[in-house]
């Protein structure tokens, strides 16, 4: 799925105001209930999550032995974002930022930090020039990638997730599309 960003990443709708990520499944939920009348449908949930200000590849699955493999920090799996800078980063705070920051009192460094061309920075199809940078993580921490850019000075003006280990966030696939 190509997760907007306001959706939240969660399955209970009781606890958790907002838009769900799940719930942009119900044209392809009502097809699956005609095919299969009478059978209950299969209970989809995310896998990891994105929080409710970022953007892009989100996996959903009913496969829990599966997501623990892809979301757990031992498997090493790379994921890879793009973040819209309000500012172009001077050297030093590329230094910083690819030095890490301390989360949950575990130091994390981010795998790879590269400037990406200004016209990557933001949604696709955006007109807007801003400095960006391709940042590679595989701990998962909470709002790491947030943290990271926070740690070096620099204001996130939007963060997307384009990678998750081999596989790529599909350019044809649209906001809130899925596959």
């Amino acid at each position: 799925m190509n997760k907007p960003a306001g959706y939240i990443c969660s399955n209970v709708s009781d606890k958790a105001p907002g838009k769900r990520a799940v719930d942009l499944l119900q044209p392809w939920l009502s097809q699956w209930e005609q095919k299969h009348k009478g059978q209950l449908p299969p209970r989809l949930f995310t896998v990891g999550r994105l929080d409710v200000a970022t953007s892009g590849l989100l996996f959903l699955t009913n496969d829990g032995d599966w997501a623990n493999k892809v979301i757990h920090p031992s498997a090493n799996i790379i994921k890879e974002y793009w973040a819209a800078l309000a500012q172009q980063p001077t050297p030093g705070q590329l230094r910083l930022l690819r030095a890490g920051t301390t989360i949950e009192g575990v130091h994390v460094r981010p795998k790879l930090v590269n400037m990406r061309p200004a016209a990557a920075a933001g949604s696709k199809g955006s007109t807007n020039k801003r400095a960006a940078v391709q940042i590679h993580v595989s701990e998962g921490k909470k709002h790491e990638v947030r943290l990271l850019v926070a740690a070096a000075g620099l204001q996130l003006l939007a963060l997307e997730r384009v990678r998750v280990g081999g596989f790529v966030l599909p350019k044809n696939l649209k906001v809130g599309g899925y596959m």
